[in-house]
């Protein structure tokens, strides 16, 4: 069996995100699913998820509690300069998984960010991630 070119998966991956109705909401579950298959399909279909993830999990009243989410992932990506900073700060970071790096460079993949929604995911995330000291 051949296996179908990155290129043409990338395609067929982004009419899944790329939709010709504006009406219509992207399909980012089977995305997701087409992500779970294998390694190559998972390097081509994560870099579109994670290009907006804290509005994607806005729009759906399903996935909105999970909105602190990636920034619990993007927090695992950070360098340990950067946790030392937030724990001066009364942030506590804990870990679910000690010294595990995360898969990929989340970061890199983000092309659109709204400070409101980032803000809110941000305070969710200290609300049920986080222990924040009294000081």
């Amino acid at each position: 069996m051949e296996k179908l070119p990155t290129n043409c998966l990338t395609k067929i991956f982004e009419r899944f995100v790329v939709t010709c109705d504006q009406e219509e909401n992207p399909d980012y579950v089977t995305l997701r699913s087409c992500a779970l298959v294998n390694r190559k399909w998972c390097t081509i279909a994560t870099p579109m998820l994670w290009k907006e993830p804290l509005t994607n999990l806005q729009l759906r009243e399903s996935t909105h509690d999970r909105i602190h989410m990636p920034i619990a992932t993007y927090v695992t990506c950070l360098s340990d300069e950067a946790k030392i900073i937030l724990s001066k700060c009364g942030i506590v970071i804990t870990p679910t998984t000690p010294k595990k790096r995360a898969t990929f460079d989340y970061a890199s993949f983000l092309q659109h960010l709204d400070n409101v929604i980032i803000f809110q995911a941000a305070e969710r995330w200290i609300e049920k991630c986080n222990i924040i000291s009294k000081d």
